[in-house]
Formats: structure tokens, sequence, C-alpha cells
């Protein structure tokens, strides 16, 4: 959506995360803080709020990434849904293992 600043703070990207269940989490997010040796922060809006921050720690030839995402849905179906929980628990898991496979194959591609 914006391009941000020469150091990407401002840059605002549109998601839209789907998952096996018939509903989309549309949510942007706004870079709010960057150090490309150490890390950035984010603040989520949309179907998720909250924010986010990426860690970057070099261990000798490697670098240890954490991420610490505190976000809550504002769908109001999900909460309404609650006897549903351990199918939306699934569906997240679904996601973010997806999610995790799709990091890996691109750092496996950059590191060829």
């Amino acid at each position: 959506i914006e391009q941000g600043n020469g150091e990407g703070i401002g840059k605002t990207v549109e998601v839209v995360t789907r998952g096996f269940l018939p509903y989309d989490v549309k949510w942007s997010f706004r870079i709010t803080d960057t150090n490309p040796y150490s890390g950035y922060s984010l603040v989520a809006a949309g179907d998720l709020e909250g924010i986010g921050t990426w860690n970057f720690v070099q261990n000798g030839n490697d670098v240890e990434c954490t991420y610490d995402w505190n976000v809550r849905s504002t769908k109001n179906f999900l909460k309404f849904f609650f006897f549903l929980r351990p199918l939306f628990i699934a569906n997240h898991s679904w996601v973010m293992q997806q999610g995790e496979r799709g990091i890996r194959e691109l750092l496996s591609r950059n590191n060829k």
C-alpha cells in the first residue's frame, strides 16, 4: 500500500491469509522500526490487530531468527462459534506449517 522511507519504516503491505476452512483473514502490516542487522517491528491491523517483532542474532555462520507475534483476531464469528475452537486451532496450525514450509523453500533457493 505504501513504500515507506528509505529504511522501510512506514512500508505497509496488505495480506490475505487462507487456511483449509472457508474464510479469509484480511489484514495489513506497517513497519514501525527497522535495523537490517538486528530485526524490525510492525503493527498489524484489520482482521488481526497487534504487534510483531523479528529479531536476528548472528551465531557463527548462522543467524538465529525469532518472531514475537502478539495479535488478536477481530473476526466476531470466531468468538461466536467458540465450540469450534479445536477446528480453528487445527486450521491455524496448518497455516503456520504452510508458512514454515514456504520460508524454508525460499531460504534453500537463496543458499544455492
